[in-house]
């Protein structure tokens, strides 16, 4: 599953597109592409970030354009 683009709820219920770094027990490990890609060079970068499996999802294509949507709507307004 390393490397599956994947849908995450965060803080607030904000859902943002990661790809699984790793899976363990009830947590999964995300990171951005970017990312994954310097941990399998061995470079430095940022460390992957725990969620409980209940908060990550299953990629979609239309869940993704529908997010990009909301958060273009709600620019300008914070």
């Amino acid at each position: 599953m390393e490397g599956a683009r994947v849908i995450v709820r965060c803080y607030g219920d904000e859902p943002r597109i990661c790809v699984v770094y790793q899976i363990k027990n009830d947590r999964v490990l995300v990171t951005d592409q970017d990312g994954l890609n310097r941990m399998r060079s061995d470079k430095s970068g940022l460390s992957p970030i725990g969620f409980p499996k209940c908060d990550v999802f299953e990629y979609s294509l239309i869940a993704e354009m529908q997010i990009k949507q909301r958060q273009h709507d709600k620019a300008g307004f914070e």
